[in-house]
């Protein structure tokens, strides 16, 4: 009959949707160097929750049997109704932004998952900023742990290098243009806000970028104070308003200018991967960059 001639042949085109939208998922043709594949959610969103959780099954099932060894799954936030059944599957968060959040499934049950953890170390710069009076640029925070006097400094931006980090840093705390020189110092600590990660922070030797336009002017809602002190100003300040650590961070400014400016300096190459990258490498002299 007409009715039952049509029903199959919707039931056909029905299939043939689902199968390319599972294709799309489960096809591992383009596995990443640890041999997982990538799937994401705006390529299922027209899925009920029942289709979808049949979809991943099969899915599941597929990579298996293709040897994939783990999989990549990026939701988008409109898809967020995806991820209990995700996790229902066995996968797990591996990281989240504000658009979406990937989690994974590592499938070999004869070995240990080698999927890479997601970067759990912040990067953070400050400058020890000298202009040519040999003056340095301080600054006091409104709140936080130590209120005292401190080198100018935060947590780098995405894209940033360490040196474009410092500078703007030092600008938006204090109004001061200023350009990297050399890296004096750097630190690593493994416990910051978030569990589980830590951060390096990076103590840039800079310069103002005009001497003749290095006027203070700190920012109205983190910098409490902020001024050109010399080396004497700083002495006489108490360890309360001047750490102590600070005092060995201008000891090894002291001996980075008696070594003649030894230090890293900032080169941009390419990568083996073709990618854009800036290497900080060793110069017997710096004297030029002053």
């Amino acid at each position: 009959s007409f009715s039952s001639r049509f029903l199959r042949q919707l039931s056909s085109i029905r299939c043939q949707y689902y199968d390319k939208v599972s294709l799309k998922m489960a096809l591992p043709t383009n596995k990443d160097m640890f041999g997982c594949v990538s799937a994401d959610s705006s390529k299922v969103r027209e899925l009920t929750d029942d289709d979808f959780k049949t979809e991943l099954e099969t899915a599941l099932t597929e990579w298996k049997a293709k040897h994939v060894r783990g999989v990549w799954f990026h939701c988008d936030t409109r898809d967020s109704r995806f991820i209990p059944i995700l996790v229902e599957n066995g996968f797990e968060f591996h990281h989240a932004q504000p658009t979406y959040c990937t989690l994974t499934r590592w499938l070999p049950e004869d070995a240990p998952s080698t999927l890479p953890k997601y970067p759990h170390m912040h990067i953070g710069c400050g400058g020890i900023v000298v202009d040519a009076e040999g003056r340095f640029l301080l600054m006091r925070e409104k709140k936080g742990h130590y209120l005292g006097w401190k080198f100018p400094g935060g947590l780098a931006d995405p894209n940033e290098n360490i040196y474009e980090s410092a500078s703007r840093e030092v600008r938006e705390e204090t109004g001061v243009e200023t350009v990297g020189v050399s890296v004096l110092s750097f630190r690593q600590v493994n416990a910051a806000k978030w569990k589980d990660t830590g951060d390096i922070y990076f103590l840039i030797v800079m310069k103002p970028r005009n001497e003749n336009e290095k006027t203070v002017i700190p920012c109205p809602t983190e910098t409490a104070d902020a001024r050109w002190m010399s080396r004497s100003e700083i002495n006489d300040l108490s360890d309360d308003l001047f750490h102590p650590t600070l005092h060995k961070s201008l000891a090894k400014y002291d001996e980075w200018v008696a070594s003649g400016s030894k230090g890293l300096i900032i080169e941009e190459s390419t990568s083996p991967m073709r990618r854009h990258i800036k290497t900080y490498t060793f110069s017997v002299d710096f004297s030029p960059r002053l």
